[in-house]
């Protein structure tokens, strides 16, 4: 087996109790199937899995793997409790929220901690927002960094919590739909509540592919839509129906392929296969240069792209510096000082780096991508 194969036979083993190759020298493998694990945030499934079913022999590896699973399970606990909190604070302020992604993916499978998550997000109205974040940070959350397009993230006791305002992602496409996120969500208890499964499901696949085109979203989204699948969690083809209102309906039937090939022994097409490729490249939280030749392409060179980088337009500028939602004629000193920024300020070291990896991109990389984007239609 390959380092994939061995890695999906392990997570199919840890969510299904499915049996797996106990013949495999799972300790010759043992590095090469957590780093690609650990990449794709998935390594303690593939950790727990191999302690479960004794197939490892080496104790440096064992260690590192009760390690993994030990780390996963405290991430989960401290989650929880940053959770509990927030719908306490929410609720007694009379503030209506939605838990979002790992929160409500958690519960479909099996133990809580098998679905781990950096952060806790909850969308609460816009209307809302600033008296949320008030009331957070009165009972000990602390603001880490700015306000971006669409939430803001809160620390509390090794928790990072990302309030939203907003679900949208900044791609007119896939934020049509997501913009109606209230309108396609029900109540569940005080004050909170829950996005429809249909709903649910076809955020998750909107919001891989504003991760696709970021330079990728790794394993787990798949595993993700694969206990979905499971527990009967959507009808397929109301999310179909919501991705082609998206226009994301092509993205959205290969990452089914894909699941199907990954999780249940599907046979791969060329489509897949290139998917596949991108997103082993990309791990969980992306690839530069993944994300460099997909804005290329989408920008049309690279000269563009570069101009966009240094000149976003002015939505995502909005973000950025929040002082033009209230004085937009400020757009050209915004400009100015982004520019010196990038080029002679604190952000200079990161600009300089990622301006040297677009100009140097491998042209066939870059038609790579560009392959794949139009493959998928998103572009």
């Amino acid at each position: 087996m390959n380092t994939v194969d061995r890695l999906t036979a392990l997570i199919r083993n840890a969510v299904t109790g499915e049996s797996i190759d106990i013949s495999d020298d799972f300790d010759a493998a043992f590095a090469a199937v957590i780093k690609t694990a650990r990449r794709h945030e998935i390594a303690h499934l593939a950790a727990w899995a191999m302690l479960n079913n004794g197939l490892i022999k080496d104790e440096n590896n064992r260690k590192t793997a009760e390690k993994i699973v030990y780390e996963a399970s405290y991430r989960d606990t401290k989650n929880n409790h940053a959770y509990e909190l927030a719908c306490d604070i929410l609720s007694g302020a009379g503030i209506q929220y939605i838990p979002l992604k790992g929160i409500v993916l958690k519960k479909l499978y099996p133990e809580s901690w098998m679905r781990s998550s950096c952060d806790v997000d909850i969308l609460v109205h816009k209307a809302d927002f600033k008296h949320a974040v008030s009331l957070f940070c009165d009972r000990g959350f602390e603001l880490d960094g700015d306000m971006n397009f669409h939430d803001v993230s809160l620390l509390y006791d090794d928790s990072n919590l990302e309030l939203h305002f907003s679900i949208c992602e900044n791609m007119k496409n896939i934020d049509f739909v997501l913009k109606k996120v209230w309108e396609n969500a029900a109540p569940a208890g005080e004050n909170v509540y829950f996005e429809t499964n249909d709903f649910f499901a076809f955020h998750h696949i909107a919001h891989m592919s504003y991760h696709f085109l970021a330079g990728g979203c790794g394993i787990r989204p798949f595993l993700d839509i694969w206990i979905m699948r499971r527990n009967d969690f959507f009808d397929e083809s109301k999310v179909a129906e919501l991705c082609k209102t998206a226009k994301i309906y092509d993205f959205y039937s290969t990452v089914m392929h894909l699941t199907k090939v990954w999780f249940d022994g599907a046979e791969h097409t060329e489509l897949t296969r290139k998917l596949e490729k991108y997103t082993l490249t990309g791990g969980a939280y992306g690839y530069f240069p993944n994300n460099a030749a997909a804005y290329t392409v989408r920008n049309g060179g690279k000269v563009k792209y570069l101009l966009t980088l240094a000149f976003p337009p002015y939505r995502n500028m909005k973000a950025l510096y929040p002082v033009l939602n209230r004085f937009p004629p400020l757009l050209p000193f915004c400009y100015v000082y982004r520019v010196f920024q990038k080029t002679l300020g604190g952000n200079s070291k990161n600009a300089h780096k990622k301006y040297d990896i677009i100009k140097e991109q491998d042209s066939a990389f870059i038609k790579e991508v560009a392959s794949l984007i139009k493959e998928l239609k998103l572009d």
